[in-house]
């Protein structure tokens, strides 16, 4: 299996051409909604922050309230680099569930949003659970029928449990896609705002319409690909996931001797 999602990691960085149309999409809402830590508009962004109604069950978030979107230069390799910032975890599964209807209206958000999902997973994992089969694709690969209580009846198929069993063995796994978490530190989660780099590049579309996007890690050589699906009702979820377990660089253990 360790092969078998290795070998994938390296095909999935070759398949078929740009979808454009989306990608302009993207781009006109990061310079719609700036990064807050974008020179002058950070006391703005702070300001609308504190200012914003809080979010309950029956309220989706407005753009812009919990995520932000910023274009950065493009890398080499890459046609597109987004920073998206979390402002807050949400605490309950109406609220995840209505920020992931606001704001995974693009590939770049859903794929965000997955990164939260795994966050809460490591750290509680019935709540991560139902917060990760929100975000996986209706697909019976991806998901499965479960018992009573979980979320709507489903929750990740055995082949999505094996791949996520990897993070609960090592935590740092999922915190190392928060950018400018360290090494040296474990990757703990500094206080939110929290960043997600996610890129692009000329082989993200697919022909079937689904878009690979590639998620910036602080443990590893290079971005790692998640594939998104739009559903019927707009929402981009998680197709693909198997790059996203993989082990990340660890600390030195202390040597007491």
């Amino acid at each position: 299996m360790g092969l078998v999602i290795i070998a994938f990691a390296f095909l999935s960085w070759m398949a078929v051409s740009p979808l454009r149309t989306e990608m302009k999409e993207t781009a006109d809402w990061a310079i719609a909604n700036p990064s807050p830590n974008a020179g002058s508009t950070e006391a703005a962004s702070s300001a609308k922050a504190a200012s914003s109604p809080s979010v309950g069950p029956s309220a989706a978030p407005a753009k812009g309230e919990w995520i932000t979107y910023a274009a950065l230069p493009v890398p080499e390799g890459c046609t597109q680099e987004l920073e998206v910032k979390v402002k807050m975890m949400p605490a309950t599964l109406e609220e995840f569930r209505a920020l992931r209807d606001s704001v995974a209206c693009t590939p770049e958000g859903g794929a965000a949003l997955f990164v939260l999902a795994m966050n809460a997973y490591v750290r509680d994992r019935a709540f991560g659970e139902a917060c990760l089969t929100m975000m996986l694709a209706n697909d019976p690969l991806l998901v499965e029928k479960a018992e009573p209580g979980s979320w709507k009846g489903f929750r990740p198929s055995e082949g999505s449990a094996f791949l996520l069993e990897h993070m609960l063995r090592y935590e740092g796994i999922a915190r190392s896609y928060v950018y400018g978490t360290k090494i040296d530190d474990d990757y703990n989660l500094p206080s939110p705002p929290w960043t997600i780099r996610i890129s692009r590049n000329k082989y993200s579309a697919y022909e079937n319409g689904d878009i690979k996007v590639f998620i910036f890690s602080m443990g590893a050589p290079s971005r790692r690909p998640i594939d998104m699906r739009k559903n019927d009702q707009g929402i981009w979820k998680v197709s693909d996931f198997e790059s996203l377990p993989l082990p990340v660089r660890k600390p030195i253990p202390h040597d007491s001797l």
